[in-house]
Parts: C-alpha cells; structure tokens; sequence
C-alpha cells in the first residue's frame, strides 16, 4: 500500500508533481513517455517543481503538451537559459509577452494566421536582434516599396540593422537616413559617369597611326585593332576598344599571349570612367 510518509521529501516532491501535472492537463492519466522527461527536469536540469509544472501548464496552453519532443525541446531550451526557479521565469514570460505582442502586429499586416515556425521566427527576432514592436513596425514601413511583404523581408531589415548597431527606434531612423543620403551620392556618382562617357562619345577623335608614338600618360586611348581569326580558314577582323592609363603594351601581350595589330589610336578628353577591356 501507497503512503506517503513511506517516502523522502524528494520522492513527494516528485509524486505531487507528477499527480498535479496529470490532474490538471491529462484528464488524471499522465502519460508513461512523460514520466522519464519529469524525471529528467527534476534530476539532471535541477528544476524546481513548479517550473516543472509552469513548463507543461505552457505546453498546454500551446496545446502540445502530449507532443513528448515539443515539451522536451521546450524544457532544454529553459535549462540552457538557466530558467530553473519560478523566479528566473519572468524572463521567459517577459519574451512570451513581447512574442504574442509581435506576432499579433504581423498577423494583422500580413492577413493571415501564424503557425509554430512562425512564432518561433519571431522569437528569434527577439532574443538575437532584440526586436520591439516600435523596431518591427518601421521594419515594416521600410518594406512597403515591395507588391507583397514576407516575414523574411522584415528579418533581413532586423538583421541589416542589428549587425550596424540599431538597438532603439532612434537608431533604426538615422541609419536609413545616413543610407538613403548614400545610395543618393552614388545614384549621383552613377549620372554623372553617364554623363562623361556621353561626352567623350560626342567628340570626334583626332586618329594617330600606330607608327607614331603613344604618349605615356593617363587615357582614355580609343584604339582600333586589327585581328585575325582562324576558324577553318583566315578571317581579319576590325574593331575599336578603350584603355585607360599608361600605354604597357608589351605587358598586356605578355600577359593575355596575343599578339596585337594595332592600327590606329586616339587620346580622349577626360573625364571619363571606361570599361577597360570593353569592345565598342
């Protein structure tokens, strides 16, 4: 016969555990696969037995408490947090709050209902990025130029930011500002090298033969050369191509191992940004 003044305080400890945990979520009928994970919370994490019992009241609540790995990653997760004392749940309860809040605000941005792996995206954001709903919010605002926004749009932003040191809502703000005054420069930088090479199309070289000599000084040089190909029999062919720079052209045959024909070059008027290498 069962009694309980048979047992140490250990053994009623885990017998009152036990029998609470299967009154309040099994219908009294705890299943026997969830005897060794109690076992093991109380014994190698060092649990408390109401964290022990808060653990499945939440796997309950997510109704995966008869999901014996769900409730076992679960508890792995809190050992590896140190979340062994009803005390040191507050932070797992403060990251549950700020998880519900978040998920909520997408749900309703994004029209639909979110499944586990969701929530655990979300959770993600939290304990690696240290997202907030104000954070979240403008990562959504930032995305609005996309048809259709996914969660992964707004994890990169969290993550583009995270990894420049964006902690607050402030900062989130002036980095973009700072980057949107960039991409304008080099938007500016991009027009105007545009604009050179237009310019340097609209003038009409001034042709020198090869045999005269090539100044050795800064291009662009605008060169036509001559090129045989052998492809079952000869075929010379004609075209004109830029080089910037000083002229090394034993160098350049040195280093591609053919020979060059050149017939003619032009020295440009700078500016000018060229391709080097580019057939035109």
């Amino acid at each position: 016969m069962n009694n309980l003044n048979c047992f140490t305080e250990t053994e009623k400890q885990r017998k009152c555990v036990m029998d609470s945990i299967a009154k309040s979520f099994y219908q009294g009928e705890l299943p026997y696969i969830f005897y060794s994970l109690i076992d093991k919370c109380l014994n190698e994490y060092g649990f408390d037995p109401q964290v022990v019992y808060q653990l499945f009241s939440m796997c309950y609540d997510k109704a995966i408490h008869r999901n014996y790995s769900r409730v076992g990653q679960l508890a792995r997760n809190w050992y590896k947090h140190g979340y062994r004392k009803p005390e040191d749940l507050d932070e797992f309860i403060l990251l549950c709050k700020r998880t519900k809040q978040i998920c909520n605000f997408c749900m309703q941005n994004l029209k639909r209902r979110f499944n586990n792996l969701d929530v655990e995206r979300i959770e993600k954001w939290i304990t690696e990025y240290n997202a907030s709903q104000p954070l979240v919010k403008y990562a959504f605002q930032k995305n609005e130029f996309r048809s259709y926004i996914t969660l992964q749009n707004i994890e990169d932003t969290l993550a583009k930011w995270n990894a420049n040191g964006v902690k607050t809502l402030e900062d989130a703000v002036n980095f973009c500002e700072k980057e949107h005054q960039e991409n304008k420069q080099k938007w500016k930088a991009a027009m105007q090298a545009k604009e050179d090479r237009i310019n340097v199309f609209s003038v009409m070289p001034l042709w020198h033969s090869f045999s005269e000599e090539m100044p050795l000084r800064n291009g662009p040089y605008l060169v036509t050369q001559r090129e045989t190909v052998n492809d079952g029999e000869s075929i010379t062919v004609e075209k004109r191509w830029f080089r910037n720079g000083e002229w090394p052209l034993t160098q350049y045959e040195k280093d591609t191992g053919v020979k060059l024909d050149i017939l003619s070059w032009a020295l440009l008027p700078s500016p000018y940004i060229p391709q080097t290498g580019d057939d035109e």
